[in-house]
């Protein structure tokens, strides 16, 4: 084994045993070097502080509309971002897919070059009974039915949401004249079987979904703020314009306040 690979096999030791040197490797790649977070594709000085998340590609470009001054700054695989800004400040929306994984590396690799709060934007699945399709749902907490989560903390760790963006979107809501609930949201790994047992398991939850708990939890560990609106449906399909009004004029709620 030569000298190179010895010294690369030491530190990726390091890196694994030693959150210290893992922390301090990531200063040095990202603030230092200024390089580009590889799913992501971007580098501190790209995104605002505020990062608008949804699923699709072409539902972050139908987002980005309604910033101020748009531009298009990266997409690598399932990750799109444009940034612009709202009422002054600096704003982007990114894609990152659909399950918790890909959700988890987008809020990673966002707050490594800078971003301090998301908003989730996404569809509600196997929604209760009294929830109509269309509905607004503000996850005030996630049931981690999902796996990508463990991987960050112990499922003692709740999911839950920031309470002043939770609270922005019930207001967000209540001034577009929108019906909505707050409550709980079960999140699982599961598409085609996201709405098995979900009434004798979960019978308090508003609705089933892919992401909000893996978002709601590297953004707790990371230090991040987190929000998340749901609209009810019966399947996944793209964001309608007044869900994505109604989580920008949330964020500029947050943003003002």
């Amino acid at each position: 084994m030569s000298i190179g690979e010895k010294l690369t096999n030491k530190m990726f030791k390091w890196a694994v045993l030693y959150p210290g040197f893992r922390k301090f490797i990531n200063w040095a790649y990202t603030d230092m070097m200024k390089m580009p977070q590889y799913h992501i594709g971007m580098a501190p000085g790209q995104i605002g502080p505020y990062v608008l998340l949804v699923d699709d590609p072409q539902d972050a470009e139908k987002a980005a509309t309604l910033l101020d001054s748009p531009q298009a700054i990266a997409w690598h695989r399932e990750y799109r971002t444009f940034t612009g800004t709202l009422d002054g400040a600096k704003v982007s929306v990114t894609s990152v897919g659909i399950g918790g994984p890909s959700a988890a590396i987008g809020v990673h690799e966002l707050a490594a070059i800078g971003a301090k709060a998301f908003l989730y934007l996404g569809c509600g699945l196997a929604a209760s009974r009294e929830v109509k399709p269309g509905e607004m749902l503000i996850a005030k907490g996630a049931v981690r039915d999902e796996g990508t989560g463990l991987q960050y903390a112990p499922l003692a760790f709740p999911a839950i949401a920031d309470l002043r963006l939770a609270d922005c979107l019930r207001r967000a809501c209540v001034e577009g004249s929108l019906p909505y609930h707050v409550g709980l949201t079960r999140s699982t790994d599961a598409y085609y079987n996201i709405g098995a047992d979900q009434a004798g398991h979960f019978p308090h939850t508003l609705c089933s979904d892919l992401n909000t708990a893996a978002i709601f939890i590297t953004a707790s560990v990371l230090g991040k703020k987190a929000g998340s609106l749901l609209q009810a449906a019966k399947r996944l399909q793209p964001l309608t314009m007044e869900h994505i009004k109604t989580g920008i004029a949330a964020l500029q709620q947050f943003i003002a306040n």
